[in-house]
């Protein structure tokens, strides 16, 4: 790079850091801005499994966004005041413009407690953020902390796009610009600069050298949702893969809590008392890069009819109807003993289907499970979703 580049490269990073306006009003277009950028790549199809949609759930955006604010103000108080209200606006304002378009209405703002507890460390981190501007070695030490984390994720972006190109690719390029133009900006010595390079990319090198390649937990029910005890206990072939334990987390359901470490299968055995339901718990990575569960039993395939009753005894008029969501697991009609409806069912599946009864212009809907009884067999249970 030449002298002149050099100029050039220093005159923007000196306009953007240190040049630009931050009044009151800036700061608050600039977060009304920022949330209405980031609403955009969350309700936007196309954006969707896309670096841009990261904004909205990842940090290093913000970063890049609270830099701009601490560098451009001329006191750490004035800077941990407009970084920290700039937070204050623009994520519940992300909440909200989503509210309309979200099956959870309100109850989206359930996510943004993780956020407003952020939002209240900017304040801090803020006012000793401001020293960046130093150009010392105190700079260095305070942006440590972030490069560490821009490298971490530069690294992780990388070698995700060489297996899924190009996804992640722009975030690994945003992550690594940022950690150049931060050090190069900040501080005032190729010493400090190929240190605050370096020093974190080893770390996390050697992070990565000495960590499990997955850590992935998550919960599975099996197919149909057999009807499993707390005191069950499991018996799993290779832990190495993932290590499975019994509990309901307060679902209504017992699940099997999945702690996986690396891509593969594990045959799992549960016994719950003289019952016993086999598996094979698979942990893979999508097309996207997800990690991902699959559980696999050696009988999924049945051939099951039966009648079951309607669990909670409502009698069906003549002219009820029926519809199964799901007719491999459950292809089913009403049929009717006296007085008394029930459901017959022909099932080529295990897993569950919704049956959803219209009966006089109103709805009632029943969840059906096929599943292993524990012995071999299959065997079919209704149970009432309740209205409200």
């Amino acid at each position: 790079m030449t002298s002149e580049n050099k100029n050039i490269f220093r005159r923007v990073t000196d306009k953007v850091y240190g040049g630009l306006p931050m009044g009151w009003p800036v700061v608050i277009l600039y977060a009304v801005g920022t949330a209405l950028l980031t609403t955009a790549f969350l309700l936007i199809p196309i954006f969707e499994n896309t670096s841009f949609y990261r904004v909205g759930v990842t940090f290093e955006a913000w970063v890049f966004f609270a830099v701009i604010i601490m560098a451009n103000c001329k006191k750490p108080l004035e800077s941990a005041l407009k970084t920290f209200v700039f937070f204050l606006i623009s994520q519940p304002l992300i909440y909200l413009l989503q509210v309309p378009f979200s099956q959870m209405g309100w109850g989206l703002f359930m996510y943004y407690r993780y956020w407003f507890m952020w939002t209240l460390l900017t304040f801090p981190m803020a006012f000793v953020g401001w020293y960046i501007k130093k150009r010392n070695w105190l700079s260095l030490l305070i942006l440590l902390p972030v490069v560490g984390f821009l490298t971490f994720t530069y690294a992780d972006a990388f070698l995700f796009a060489a297996k899924h190109f190009p996804y992640m690719l722009i975030t690994a390029l945003f992550c690594l610009l940022q950690v150049v133009v931060y050090l190069y900006t900040f501080t005032g010595k190729w010493l400090q600069r190929a240190l605050g390079f370096f020093v974190p990319l080893a770390a996390v090198l050697a992070f990565a050298l000495f960590t499990p390649q997955l850590e992935l937990y998550t919960n599975v029910l099996l197919p149909g949702s057999p009807p499993i005890s707390s005191a069950a206990t499991v018996v799993n072939g290779n832990e190495d893969v993932a290590l499975v334990t019994v509990g309901d987390n307060g679902t209504g359901f017992t699940m099997l809590n999945v702690e996986a470490h690396q891509y593969g299968s594990t045959d799992v055995q549960v016994t719950d008392g003289d019952k016993h339901y086999n598996f094979t718990l698979e942990i893979y990575e999508d097309d996207t890069g997800h990690s991902q569960t699959r559980v696999i039993v050696p009988n999924e395939n049945i051939s099951l009819e039966t009648v079951l009753p309607l669990p909670d005894n409502r009698k069906l008029s003549d002219k009820a109807t029926l519809v199964s969501d799901n007719e491999k697991v459950g292809k089913a009609t009403i049929s009717k003993t006296g007085d008394k409806s029930s459901v017959r069912i022909q099932s080529s599946k295990l897993g569950d289907a919704l049956l959803t009864f219209t009966d006089g212009g109103k709805d009632y809907y029943y969840t059906l499970y096929v599943c292993d009884d524990g012995y071999g067999k299959p065997t079919a249970r209704l149970e009432a979703i309740p209205m409200n």
